[in-house]
């Protein structure tokens, strides 16, 4: 009988690889924990930064400082590309600038980033609407009103009802009413009922409107002609003055003034 054959230090040998190995994975796993933590820190302080910089930005927009404006929204939007308040605003600077193919991008980016900001919704349907792209804008204003985080769905409501307006009064009153359903002194949609129901000589219901909007808001030029007008129309010459006197007093250098310089009701 042959005898055994000794280890000659082989297994010895695979052993120890084998804790080499296993001490290699439990260093890369390690090192990949502390990197991916890293990683998540450092995009998180990229995230506010960005969101700094936003905030600046809104605050040079409001004092009509757009190019400070733009530069740190650019700032932002390099430092978090995915931050959509970023390009949102971006968008509505572009728009104010009449940069409208560019509004129209950011806004786009802005809306594939946050695809649930009802805020983000309204405001791009509102541009969408002004560049005759009504359905498109349709589409976001009905999606906004049903957002139940939205805290103004009165004012969704009655973007929808000006985008109709022009083409579809009856729609746009639908809307209108919606938006006075959820919020009864709206000052907005009272003043764009005020417009719509005078426009078909219903001067009833605008002396209405008009008087629920004064309770709620200071008048606007126009809306003072349309008082003025409709209390003429209903033979009410002293009501019909008195609105003009206050229109020439309040806005002396409107363009409405200047059409009531000499009307007599």
């Amino acid at each position: 009988e042959e005898p055994a054959e000794r280890d000659s230090g082989g297994g010895a040998m695979n052993r120890v690889t084998t804790m080499i190995v296993a001490r290699v994975v439990a260093v890369v796993v390690l090192l990949t924990a502390l990197a991916a933590c890293s990683s998540a820190v450092r995009k998180s302080e990229m995230r506010g930064a960005a969101q700094i910089n936003t905030e600046l930005a809104a605050n040079y927009a409001r004092q009509g400082q757009y190019e400070l404006a733009i530069e740190k929204l650019n700032r932002a939007i390099g430092q978090d590309s995915s931050f959509a308040p970023a390009h949102s605003m971006l968008a509505v600077i572009q728009q104010t600038r009449g940069e409208f193919k560019a509004a129209e991008k950011s806004y786009r980016r802005a809306l594939a980033l946050d695809a649930s900001d009802p805020v983000l919704k309204t405001n791009f349907g509102v541009f969408l609407c002004r560049r005759g792209k009504r359905d498109e804008a349709q589409r976001l204003f009905a999606e906004a009103t049903r957002d139940t985080r939205y805290p103004a769905p009165a004012e969704a409501w009655t973007n929808a009802g000006i985008c109709w307006a022009p083409v579809a009064p009856d729609k746009a009153e639908e809307a209108f009413r919606e938006a006075l359903r959820v919020s009864p002194d709206f000052p907005d949609a009272l003043a764009q009922m005020a417009k719509l129901t005078y426009a078909r000589g219903d001067y009833l219901r605008t002396r209405a409107f008009v008087q629920r909007f004064e309770m709620k808001s200071r008048a606007t030029p126009e809306l003072l002609a349309i008082a003025a007008r409709s209390e003429a129309a209903l033979g009410d010459k002293n009501a019909a003055r008195a609105w003009a006197q206050r229109l020439q007093q309040d806005f002396p250098a409107s363009a409405e003034a200047a059409a009531f310089a000499n009307w007599q009701p």
